[in-house]
């Protein structure tokens, strides 16, 4: 049989275009690529390769009963995913590294790999069946609502941008944002929390603290008892507060007394002294905004001649315990 060449042309070209079409399984969520003209630019039934790349903007595939987001990796220069209320058991988001909001909410989620997406700042992943969230590469991350799920563990000291924490309705036995000198608002009601500190020196500022449902929780460290707003923070009775909270303290470790520890002048323009009865392992100082200025091991003195003026926090540490500082330089 003969085969004309403008015949095996189009064949040819019909071969390569549909080699270059990616492979949806789940066909609710191929109807949903296919029918979103933003995406599937040539109107066509498939999505290409290209068209994924190219888009840039949001998927916004909730509530269609999805059970398989393959496809998903193509999108390379995707910047917003909301795939809530579907039925995901699994979602490998590895090559989405510009995904700056994942919202995941309501699906049977028990694991969530997020070390990839080094830009995301808002991720919402409640009620899900999580059992453990590495946040250590997600440095720029704000916003955080991890509620209804079954996450033993919380551990935010990489995210110093994080400005609102919701974890309640896990199974959380510690919690120590000294660190988030950003943070202002957590929900971390119903847990099964033994601690908790807010030593962040921003307890002042708190818009929003619910930790009730916690009877295990019988002190919450704060950097200042005149910060502490009972009438409109939501705690259970049995919690009481406290600038020095000893947590599981064992008879070698040291007690700390925050006001032993001296940091001085402040305001400076010149040098900061830093002077206390234990030895200082590190000091990282924050700017107002949250910023990383400088870390220092075995610490006595900080130059600040040459460093613009404002508020900075000074976070030391001492031993497995920390200290928060606010120096004004001017």
């Amino acid at each position: 049989m003969k085969i004309t060449l403008s015949t095996f042309l189009l064949l040819l070209l019909t071969t390569i275009a549909q080699s270059q079409n990616i492979t949806i399984p789940d066909t609710k969520f191929k109807d949903y690529l296919v029918a979103n003209t933003s995406i599937n630019t040539n109107g066509d039934a498939e999505i290409s390769k290209t068209e994924a790349e190219a888009f840039t903007g949001s998927i916004g595939c909730s509530w269609k009963s999805i059970t398989n987001l393959s496809g998903i990796e193509a999108f390379i220069n995707l910047t917003s995913l909301d795939c809530e209320y579907n039925s995901l058991t699994s979602l490998d988001l590895s090559a989405n590294v510009k995904l700056q909001s994942l919202y995941t909410v309501g699906n049977n989620l028990t694991a969530l790999n997020l070390s990839s997406l080094v830009d995301l700042k808002t991720l919402e992943c409640n009620s899900n069946k999580i059992t453990s969230l590495d946040l250590s590469k997600n440095t720029k991350l704000e916003r955080l609502r991890t509620a209804n799920n079954k996450l033993t563990a919380l551990n935010v000291s990489k995210n110093l941008e994080l400005y609102d924490i919701g974890c309640e309705n896990n199974l959380i036995e510690h919690i120590d944002i000294s660190l988030n000198v950003k943070l202002t608002s957590l929900d971390c009601r119903f847990n099964k929390l033994k601690s908790l500190n807010l030593n962040n020196g921003k307890t002042l500022f708190f818009n929003l603290m619910k930790a009730s449902g916690n009877t295990g929780l019988t002190c919450i460290q704060v950097d200042d008892m005149n910060s502490v707003r009972t009438g409109t923070w939501v705690y259970d009775n049995s919690a009481s507060f406290s600038t020095n909270c000893q947590y599981n303290l064992g008879v070698n470790d040291v007690i700390l007394d925050k006001n032993t520890v001296k940091v001085y002048p402040n305001p400076a323009n010149q040098v900061v002294t830093i002077n206390s009865p234990n030895p200082v392992d590190s000091v990282k100082i924050y700017s107002i905004s949250g910023a990383l200025v400088k870390t220092i091991t075995n610490p006595s003195q900080v130059e600040v001649s040459n460093w613009s003026k404002g508020l900075y926090f000074f976070v030391l540490q001492i031993g497995n315990q920390y200290i928060t500082k606010e120096i004004l330089v001017n």
